[in-house]
């Protein structure tokens, strides 16, 4: 289109690989934006498993750049899928765009897992998109709403939704709350491409951080060291 300066944004999303079962969950895509909020999604690699998805981050990023015909220093903007997710993953991904956004000289974004998630979700709403189970507790964002939180599983009934964003990892008991409410229980869907849209909303605001829902047990082990 005439007039119109385009963005190039690599979008990484390699936060829950483990939760696909059966579809892709981790991989990459490199979209044009028009500076309008428009995206047009130029091609998506995912990930190939090399022991761990996160090993064959960079390359896919070369695998799919190489195929596009794209030099690396046309790459305006990185948008990494913050998390909550996989402890490495996380980290991997948020490291890996930050290196990739200072070679380059482009932005690098941080984006909320549940944010794209959402945006590919075709349940009706309120939606709670929920990620990180663990135990007796889940992480939960729900949209419209202000942010996410650790929510104990018999907290749910309290939940004023009507969709779940969930993977096979969600509690039983509340995937029967779920089902006996009239509750609509959704898998997610983890696209790059969302990645990508949701970081037009967003602007480069310091280290780009994995979230996490917890603090990592290694962490903890390490910090309490000695006491």
């Amino acid at each position: 289109m005439t007039g119109v300066v385009l963005s190039l944004i690599l979008a990484i999303e390699t936060s829950n690989p483990a939760s696909g079962k059966g579809a892709p969950s981790a991989g990459i895509a490199l979209v044009e934006a028009d500076g309008s909020g428009s995206v047009r999604p130029l091609d998506v690699e995912w990930l190939r498993t090399l022991g761990r998805h996160e090993d064959d981050l960079m390359p896919a990023v070369d695998r799919l750049a190489g195929r596009l015909g794209i030099l690396p220093r046309s790459i305006d903007r990185v948008a990494v899928s913050l998390g909550p997710g996989g402890y490495t993953g996380l980290r991997v991904a948020s490291t890996t765009g930050t290196m990739i956004a200072a070679a380059l000289g482009a932005e690098c974004i941080g984006v909320p897992t549940a944010e794209a998630l959402a945006r590919r979700s075709t349940g009706p709403g309120p939606k709670a998109v929920c990620l990180a189970v663990k135990g007796t507790s889940v992480w939960v964002h729900v949209f419209p709403g202000t942010g996410g939180f650790l929510l104990p599983v018999e907290q749910f009934p309290k939940l004023s939704v009507r969709t779940l964003v969930a993977d096979a990892f969600l509690p039983e008991s509340v995937r029967e709350w779920a089902i006996g409410s009239g509750v609509f229980i959704e898998a997610p869907r983890y696209d790059p491409v969302a990645v990508a849209e949701a970081c037009l909303d967003r602007v480069e605001a310091g280290p780009v951080l994995p979230l996490y829902a917890r603090e990592p047990e290694a962490v903890t082990r390490w910090r309490t060291r000695g006491k």
